[in-house]
């Protein structure tokens, strides 16, 4: 009996302190009370007084990290710098008028005259310029000189029936086309003849329309092409058609 007494009482006894030790966990859980994460807290929180002295304190949680590391990458990002970037060619405009482009060339031909002139066939020399207008899309100024050769079928008594004449033109063209062999260019232009006393006909200003066909003289390569111009000319109530073969490099 004794022996019996003594083991009742010892599994009162164990059966007391486990349940203490559940009702300890219980409020723990509950957070109403819970030693041992107040006491994981005290060793891990660090209080803003002892962080005073740092010149720039740690984040003390995951997400405080994590928005300081993304402060710190975009005011890197603005801290680049543009010294290296091709600020020119991003800011700047093309130019109106486009002289990186200056066209200079030659031409030698012939010219026909109406039958008005009375003449035939005969020479004529040039040499013509232009300069791409980029402000306004595919156009493009030119301007040419030349001297050509007439000689009129007129009564003998005319004392100066040939001669060499000269002309000038300046006016736009229009890049209809432009490929790797080369361009098709309508030009119209105002253009001015003086007839050097030649028998019979006036000095005065004119109309001239054209077509200016350029290949390339290296496939792919614009700074140089051959050029075909024909060109009809309006001087009064008389016309000439110019058929210049040309050269034209791009400086």
């Amino acid at each position: 009996m004794i022996q019996i007494g003594a083991c009742f009482r010892h599994h009162s006894l164990f059966t007391i302190i486990g349940l203490v030790a559940l009702a300890q966990n219980a409020i723990a859980e509950d957070g109403t009370s819970a030693r041992p994460a107040r006491a994981v807290e005290s060793v891990v929180t660090v209080s803003e007084e002892s962080l005073a002295g740092i010149e720039r304190p740690l984040p003390l949680t995951l997400a405080a990290w994590e928005a300081e590391r993304d402060e710190n990458d975009l005011a890197e990002a603005h801290s680049i710098s543009l010294e290296f970037l091709p600020q020119g060619r991003l800011s700047s405009r093309p130019p109106f008028i486009d002289f990186s482009q200056w066209e200079i060339g030659g031409f030698i031909g012939a010219v026909h005259y109406s039958s008005d002139f009375k003449a035939k066939l005969d020479w004529t020399v040039g040499l013509t310029t232009r300069v791409p207008v980029t402000g306004l899309g595919r156009l493009g100024l030119f301007a040419q000189i030349w001297a050509a050769y007439i000689d009129r079928d007129l009564p003998f008594f005319y004392n100066k029936q040939a001669g060499t004449w000269y002309g000038a033109a300046i006016g736009a063209d229009y890049t209809l086309w432009k490929g790797e062999l080369g361009y098709i260019r309508p030009q119209v232009a105002v253009m001015y003849a003086y007839w050097h006393n030649v028998n019979g006909l006036d000095n005065g200003i004119g109309i001239l329309v054209g077509l200016q066909v350029g290949l390339f003289w290296i496939k792919n390569y614009d700074k140089t092409s051959v050029t075909f111009t024909p060109q009809i000319q309006f001087n009064g109530g008389d016309h000439m058609i110019f058929l210049p073969l040309g050269i034209s490099v791009d400086f």
